[in-house]
């Protein structure tokens, strides 16, 4: 088989916003293959970004007569690929109720923590959080680091719940969709360093947003016959804009704009030096947090049965319009029987 792809690695293609893609990814691939043997587009693998792509590129293929296809893959799908033998994904389900067994004995031992009635909400949070630690390549360890010195209280509560993840996040022998897919690149990754497969392999349509799937994207654009073919590429972006699109808008930023009301104003000039009119959005800047404050509890007050029973009951708590709020008394959720807000 005579090589697809002669441009110099890594080799990236894209097509602009409005394209239709399956049918410019089809046509390119088929240009790119015209005078190979009919077995060769066999031996090209193309990974997908949905299901619905797939079922879309396989009708253009098939329209244009009877022939070999290549292989169609999603990229959720790599760790099935032949010859990874991967252990099962372990079922969301199974994952959410073991760690609600974990969260049981926590609160068990600290109820001050949080309510029992929470139980299954916190584990699914806390599996949200391990799929995404998965996706991204980062363990739980590195959130012990981080600098939150302004949320030190809630801090400490979060690091209570994190260590349970800790203790399931390493698993491999039944792991996460998501831990199995970061498995799978890195058996990929020092497999085709060892040797390089040879036969075409492209993924398209994917913008690699995830951190496991750009990292694949990144070994494919450097195999010997890799590609990656980007949707929705601007073409007529001017090197400026893309040079700064790497500043992210942080907290910090916003600390520097200050509270109170910003516009937004944004104009585009192309390349023949036309600039469009002005776009603006306004918004409201706020990273003051609220005061709380309690009335007709001071420290040290009894409060008699007559007194707990009262119109304003035993705290008259006042809040922040719109914000939300929580009264625990000795580790325990009070209800509005027993304070009201005020403001």
């Amino acid at each position: 088989m005579a090589p697809v792809f002669e441009e110099a690695t890594p080799r990236i293609f894209a097509l602009p916003p409005g394209a239709d893609f399956p049918r410019h990814l089809v046509d390119g691939l088929l240009e790119r293959m015209e005078g190979q043997p009919p077995e060769a587009l066999a031996r090209v693998e193309i990974y997908l970004n949905t299901a619905r792509m797939r079922r879309r590129v396989t009708d253009l293929f098939q329209a244009r007569g009877a022939r070999l296809l290549p292989r169609l893959r999603l990229v959720t799908e790599l760790a099935d690929r032949p010859g990874l033998a991967l252990p099962p994904a372990v079922s969301p389900l199974r994952r959410r109720l073991e760690l609600a067994q974990l969260i049981s004995a926590l609160l068990d031992a600290q109820p001050e923590l949080a309510p029992r009635n929470a139980l299954y909400d916190l584990a699914d949070s806390l599996a949200r959080l391990m799929e995404e630690l998965h996706v991204e390549g980062l363990h739980p360890k590195v959130l012990a680091g981080l600098d939150v010195s302004n949320h030190a209280a809630h801090w400490a509560r979060t690091q209570t719940f994190l260590r349970i993840v800790a203790e399931v996040f390493d698993n491999t022998s039944a792991p996460e969709a998501e831990a199995r897919q970061r498995m799978a690149i890195d058996l990929l990754d020092a497999r085709w360093a060892a040797e390089p497969p040879q036969n075409p392999i492209l993924i398209a349509g994917s913008t690699g947003s995830r951190g496991a799937t750009l990292r694949l994207m990144e070994m494919v654009a450097r195999l010997p016959q890799g590609a990656i073919v980007l949707p929705g590429f601007d073409f007529d972006m001017p090197a400026a804009v893309w040079d700064q699109m790497d500043d992210a808008l942080t907290a910090e930023d916003l600390a520097a704009i200050g509270q109170g009301s910003e516009t937004v104003t944004v104009t585009q000039t192309d390349a023949a030096g036309n600039t469009s009119p002005a776009a603006s959005r306004s918004f409201q800047v706020d990273t003051v947090a609220p005061e709380a404050s309690l009335q007709n509890a001071a420290a040290g007050t009894v409060v008699n049965a007559a007194e707990a029973t009262a119109a304003e009951g035993v705290a008259h708590v006042r809040t922040e319009a719109g914000a939300a709020w929580t009264v625990t008394m000795t580790g325990t959720l009070l209800a509005g029987d027993y304070f009201q807000l005020g403001s």
